[in-house]
């Protein structure tokens, strides 16, 4: 366990606070009555054997600004495995025609089904459509033989993504702190082992300072928990109060 108080974390490495969500029942008919008037707006189309370079442009366009980078790290191999397997489900949520979101699904550990990752693309946040994209892909994501539906969100994601995710009738089981490699900060050392999206900030990072620049200024993390992060990232002690909360 993490002792209580301000824990070091190494450099060039990235910590946040991880929530772990948990469904046990179906959604009833009266808990998305009105998320399925919204519905009709929005559309869920299955993508199967999704080509590598689409998938990496739309998983970019949904979580660029959250600092998501687990599959951009990848190997074309490692990705490929992945999004082909029989048990991996990738939605791309649509509305009048374009593309406002994307999810996915694992359903490699059954009864349970994971809900892998949820977005809408920039451009549809704030527009009243999260809930009815949700609804939609719950009635994925539950058949006959699905007793627990999971996930886990972190505090890099958006500001209001627990809240969003208990208001859909999600519920906390488990806390963890996760320890990662910090994307922007990759180096030409690391570069071999990461995907070739990683390239072009690299390219951008020494563009900025050929000596020493770091990713940190071409790729900021998301306002709401920058300080914080950044203050353990530096491994210094906070003074200024940014990092007195806690999550959820």
């Amino acid at each position: 366990m993490i002792p209580d108080g301000y824990t070091d974390v190494a450099a060039r490495k990235i910590a946040s606070v991880v929530t772990y969500l948990e469904m046990l029942e179906r959604p009833t008919p009266g808990d998305v009555s009105s998320s399925r008037i919204l519905s009709s707006e929005v559309r869920l189309r299955r993508v199967r054997n999704p080509g590598l370079d689409w998938y990496r442009a739309l998983f970019r366009r949904a979580g660029g600004q959250w600092l998501w980078f687990s599959r951009l790290k990848m190997t074309d191999e490692q990705l490929a495995a992945v999004l082909d397997c029989s048990t991996t489900e990738i939605f791309v949520a649509e509305r009048e025609g374009s593309e406002i979101g994307m999810a996915e699904l694992d359903r490699s550990q059954p009864p349970n089904v994971e809900l892998v990752s949820f977005a809408l693309l920039s451009e549809a946040i704030g527009k009243g459509l999260a809930r009815s994209f949700m609804t939609e892909l719950l009635d994925r994501a539950w058949t006959d033989a699905t007793k627990r539906v999971w996930l886990h969100t972190c505090t890099l994601d958006g500001p209001t993504a627990l809240s969003f995710y208990r208001k859909c009738g999600f519920r906390p089981y488990k806390r963890a702190v996760e320890v990662a490699d910090d994307p922007r900060f990759a180096t030409n050392q690391t570069r071999a082992a990461n995907a070739p999206e990683l390239d072009a900030l690299i390219a951008r990072r020494q563009a900025l300072d050929p000596g020493n620049a770091t990713l940190a200024q071409v790729v900021p993390l998301p306002p709401a928990v920058r300080t914080t992060v950044q203050c353990v990232v530096a491994n210094t002690t906070c003074r200024n109060g940014c990092c007195g909360g806690s999550s959820g």
